[in-house]
């Protein structure tokens, strides 16, 4: 079984060009364009990696692994990559 890695950043590019390079790699892709929506996708998912964009509108990344560590038990973490552009 594939590892899943959660794409999160507003930047549309950004996020098709990440998604396609790891599902080339054979990683199994979720993603998210906000924080608000990656909220209520890692509701329903745990990745084994989040790489996301910290400079977001609404929420930025730090506010959202916030909020993400909140929810988070010993049983459903997920190890964070953050993108500075």
């Amino acid at each position: 079984m594939p590892h899943t890695i959660c794409v999160v950043d507003d930047d549309e590019m950004s996020e098709k060009m990440l998604t396609l390079i790891l599902k080339i790699e054979k990683y199994s892709v979720i993603s998210a364009s906000s924080g608000k929506a990656a909220v209520e996708l890692l509701d329903r998912n745990t990745p084994d990696l989040i790489l996301l964009d910290i400079d977001m509108p609404e929420m930025t990344g730090l506010e959202l692994i916030q909020i993400l560590k909140n929810k988070t038990t010993p049983k459903r973490s997920s190890r964070y990559i953050y993108k500075f552009a």
